[in-house]
């Protein structure tokens, strides 16, 4: 049992890793980490039990209170996946049990602790209060299938995580209620300790089985949004200032960790997505020798360019990049197509991941307004015009500046050619 119980912990490390160590932050997801934690608490009380104390009744029948806090977390969960603006904390009172059952806990190993014995009489009384309370809580879970039904196949994977852990709690309290009643059937001759062992495994066998389908759930978002651990910064040396020019001209920004090919004039065909009215220069980028299996689209060449013109729209005439909480399901609903086929016309029709694609239209922006504090002889906040373009953080416009244009915004604003290279343009 006791490697059941560590590798559940194992995968709930992990898939506690991923979600703060993805880009795509959402308010929904914050109460997807409170329920790994606690299963990561639930499995760590477990372990330490079943591996330190002398107890043989503790680790026989002390329950663990953390359970209670499933069902509400998961509904909390559907509920802001459902409706951004959802309060949960209006619902504070659904913690309830669970809180009540943490002092007990407590008081039971606190006084174990200090006394060497175990307090038997309060212990059965715990225990019964969490049992009786698991059956109660089964009611999330049934909530939150109902929850689920009303999602639309836009929050498909969504979805998909809440009935399948929903089904996982509803699971559990079957298993409390079958654990109550089999010592009231007779005939079955089943031995206590085993079957109490058995009931044990499969709960937490269960909670490994949650914890995978949350970092399936993670790694599925991620896949989506088209999420790669971003590439180093250029050097400055590694940009030439013809580049730089071209890029404050409003031309294609180059993938930052392939070569580029430099044209001296438009090539054929439509116009590039990110390609401002003063464009000098178009920066390609060089075709790689072997190229990935392609995928299968889910829009034709048609469907492509039209989503292209409505994108470009939303970023040049709307500039949905200064919404700093701006995400691919938010963009998603604006183009009125679902999450996947957003995702698709970023990576594929643009050829950049969505956050790389919505910072570097941020990055021009940034550029205009230093150009246009130039041109009035005023000292620009080099800061608040990252705030106003969309940038929420100073650690993520520093390195996207960095990455995009080669020069930190302090080294960019001396390069004096630059500015006179924004002069000639006539760039606004």
């Amino acid at each position: 049992m006791n490697y059941v119980i560590f590798l559940g912990l194992c995968q709930a490390l992990i898939a506690l890793f991923l979600l703060p160590a993805s880009r795509a932050k959402r308010p929904a997801n914050e109460w997807l980490r409170w329920l790994l934690a606690c299963i990561c608490l639930h499995l760590t009380f477990k372990f330490i039990i079943f591996t330190a104390v002398p107890f043989v009744e503790m680790r026989r029948t002390f329950n663990t209170f953390v359970g209670l806090a499933y069902g509400p977390l998961l509904w909390i969960f559907a509920r802001k996946v459902h409706n951004d603006r959802f309060k949960p904390f209006r619902y504070w009172y659904i913690f309830l049990p669970a809180i009540v059952g943490a002092f007990g806990y407590l008081f039971v190993a606190i006084s174990t602790m200090v006394r060497g014995q175990l307090p038997l009489v309060f212990l059965d009384v715990y225990n019964k209060y969490v049992l009786y309370c698991s059956y109660g809580m089964a009611v999330f879970p049934i909530l939150t299938l109902r929850v689920s039904r009303r999602l639309s196949a836009f929050w498909n994977i969504e979805r998909r995580l809440l009935r399948q852990f929903s089904v996982i709690l509803v699971s559990l309290s079957c298993i409390a209620v079958t654990g109550t009643l089999l010592p009231y059937v007779n005939g079955l001759g089943l031995d206590p300790d085993v079957t109490n062992i058995a009931i044990r495994i499969f709960v937490y066998a269960q909670l490994m089985v949650g914890c995978v389908l949350i970092i399936q759930y993670e790694l599925s978002l991620q896949r989506i949004l088209g999420q790669t651990t971003p590439p180093a910064a250029l050097p400055e040396e590694a940009v030439p200032p013809a580049a730089v020019g071209a890029f404050a001209a409003g031309a294609l920004i180059p993938h930052p960790t392939r070569p580029v090919v430099i044209h001296t004039e438009m090539p054929p065909g439509p116009a590039p997505l990110a390609a401002g009215p003063h464009t000098l220069l178009v920066i390609a980028e060089a075709n790689p020798e072997e190229e990935a299996p392609a995928r299968k689209s889910l829009l034709d060449a048609d469907q492509l360019m039209a989503l292209k013109m409505r994108l470009i729209q939303l970023m040049e005439k709307q500039k949905i990049y200064t919404d700093p909480d701006l995400s691919l399901e938010k963009l998603a609903a604006l183009l009125q197509v679902p999450r996947n086929q957003a995702s698709e016309l970023i990576n594929t029709g643009v050829g950049k991941s969505f956050y790389q694609f919505v910072n570097e239209y941020r990055i021009r922006e940034v550029v205009r307004l230093l150009d246009k504090c130039i041109r009035h002889g005023a000292t620009p906040n080099i800061l608040s015009l990252a705030f106003e373009a969309g940038f929420h953080s100073k650690s993520s416009f520093n390195g996207y500046f960095k990455k995009v244009t080669g020069y930190t915004p302090s080294a960019y604003l001396k390069r004096d050619h630059v500015t006179r290279l924004l002069a000639q343009t006539g760039y606004r």
